[in-house]
């Protein structure tokens, strides 16, 4: 979620779904304040994926930029409550775990 005026109930329904469905297929979760610095985690190898889910843009727009240069595998859609997502990954088969995961619950 991006803050407490952008919150919904219908909203945080979905983040909770994304959630839950991380957790039953990860082995660790992460979630802070700083995603830019996840983002430069992944971008080093230290994380195997991200998922965004309506992410701030100025945050969006350093992420990719990071992902494009480190050469890591992306993609985004939109959700049915027109909230976008992005996810990315240092190999394909993460990259399509994560993809599932968003499409399924956003």
């Amino acid at each position: 979620m991006r803050g407490a005026t952008d919150a919904s109930p219908e909203r945080a329904a979905v983040s909770s779904s994304v959630n839950r469905a991380l957790e039953d297929r990860c082995k660790r979760r992460l979630e802070s304040w700083s995603p830019t610095v996840h983002w430069g985690l992944l971008a080093r190898g230290r994380l195997d994926g991200i998922v965004r889910y309506r992410p701030d843009r100025e945050d969006q727009l350093l992420g990719e930029l990071f992902a494009s240069e480190s050469g890591l595998h992306t993609a985004t859609g939109e959700g049915s409550d027109d909230g976008r997502w992005f996810v990315g990954a240092g190999n394909e088969a993460v990259l399509d775990a994560l993809r599932e995961i968003a499409r399924a619950n956003v």
